[in-house]
């Protein structure tokens, strides 16, 4: 039962999409419901950047998954997105290799996301600033006509804006979630046409 097979044509909202997945490399999403899954390496430890084992992982607006190999039985450790704090950074001395950390809940969690190459982490990292920065944020409104931008120090843009918080909690974790995903769908498209 690989992890392919059954997602296929699937978002990370379970709904039918044909694009749902991006499974090759350049990873660069379009919509905010995309998933992006690939083969990779994992650190057994941090002190030891050399050894490497053998991973899969899925990223999505919600959640991050490493598993032994491309099987859903293999999951090893899941990471809610939201509950990282900025994009995932490399591991000194490592390379490629992302940390990617559980800082806010309870239950503190991390594991290491090995990459082919420095270009392929950069794309990774570029998806999590798309899920945390662009996709992900409680005061992204559907109806709102004008984009506030503001620049990190990296060089990032993050939308930012205040109005219809509100609506659109209501929206993620009511009945309407599917309208929401699609909100966010349409919002990423046009922050993409507005950065270039």
């Amino acid at each position: 039962m690989d992890l392919i097979a059954n997602k296929k044509e699937s978002n990370s909202l379970g709904k039918k999409d044909e694009k749902g997945q991006i499974l090759n490399p350049p990873y660069e999403i379009e919509k905010c419901g995309q998933i992006v899954a690939f083969p990779g390496k994992r650190l057994l430890t941090y002190d030891d950047v050399i050894n490497r084992v053998d991973a899969y992982f899925d990223i999505g607006i919600y959640i991050i998954n490493m598993y032994e190999k491309d099987s859903a039985e293999t999951l090893i450790q899941s990471i809610e997105t939201q509950t990282l704090e900025g994009i995932p950074e490399i591991i000194q001395g490592s390379g490629s290799c992302l940390k990617i950390e559980d800082k806010k809940s309870n239950i503190r969690k991390s594991f290491s996301m090995c990459l082919p190459d420095k270009e392929t982490a950069k794309q990774i990292q570029n998806i999590f600033n798309e899920f945390l920065y662009n996709c992900n944020q409680p005061d992204v409104p559907c109806d709102h006509t004008e984009s506030i931008f503001a620049v990190k120090d990296d060089g990032t843009k993050r939308l930012i804006s205040t109005r219809l918080v509100k609506r659109f909690s209501k929206m993620k974790f009511g009945k309407d979630k599917d309208k929401l995903t699609d909100c966010l769908d349409d919002e990423t498209k046009n922050n993409k046409e507005n950065k270039k």
